[in-house]
């Protein structure tokens, strides 16, 4: 699924799945807002919501590892990366 947030008539953020045949990979996600982490918040639920009516049981996702920023949120939420590249760490999120 793609998730799209609006607000006042404006796109200011949406979260995409990779068209992938062997996994489901969330990606990508752009927030043009100053309250990301509501924004992010709601389009992780939502897109959680279409992963569940999809019947989907996990998805994955990756975070640049020189967005120290998102690196930390993950870190403070309890997320463990399961796998580790020279450029993302990858995380599994079961649902």
């Amino acid at each position: 699924p793609v998730v799209v947030a609006e607000r006042k008539g404006k796109i200011v953020g949406f979260l995409g799945t990779q068209d992938r045949p062997d996994m489901v990979v969330a990606g990508p996600l752009e927030i043009k807002s100053k309250v990301k982490a509501f924004i992010l918040k709601s389009l992780v639920e939502t897109y959680e919501e279409f992963m569940k009516i999809f019947k989907m049981k996990e998805y994955l996702f990756s975070v640049d590892k020189s967005q120290g920023r998102w690196v930390e949120q993950m870190n403070k939420l309890g997320f463990k990366p399961f796998d580790e590249t020279d450029e993302c760490l990858w995380y599994k999120r079961i649902l």
